[in-house]
């Protein structure tokens, strides 16, 4: 069972960075993610969009606080983003074809709605 958020409020949440896009959609879009995690931090990425995710798992064990725009954390971001780049290669990973394809503008759309649409 899910509780019904509005609309002005999911937006607010997204343009604050607090969550990302395939989140705010409606309907939700689950996106295809591609990550790795130590045991101090994690690092998400979503092929073919810009909507990294840090987190912080000493400070933040439940993922509240992206930190992937934090000036503060670029040098854990690209060290994070380092090892996923060398397991991808390790693996030989490849995006799947089926991963899913969501236009910026049904976002866009999605955003600009305007409340009880």
């Amino acid at each position: 069972m899910s509780i019904p958020v509005p609309c002005r409020l999911l937006t607010l949440l997204l343009l604050a960075g607090l969550i990302s896009p395939a989140v705010a959609a409606d309907p939700p879009i689950t996106a295809t993610m591609v990550g790795v995690r130590t045991e101090m931090a994690k690092v998400i990425t979503y092929p073919g969009r810009s909507w990294p995710e840090l987190f912080d798992l000493t400070n933040d064990p439940y993922d509240l606080a992206n930190l992937a725009q934090s000036p503060a954390r670029q040098a854990l971001r690209a060290r994070m983003r380092d090892g996923l780049d060398r397991v991808k290669h390790a693996v030989n990973f490849k995006i799947p074809t089926a991963a899913d394809e969501v236009p910026p503008e049904a976002i866009d759309s999605w955003i600009n709605k305007e409340p009880n649409q």
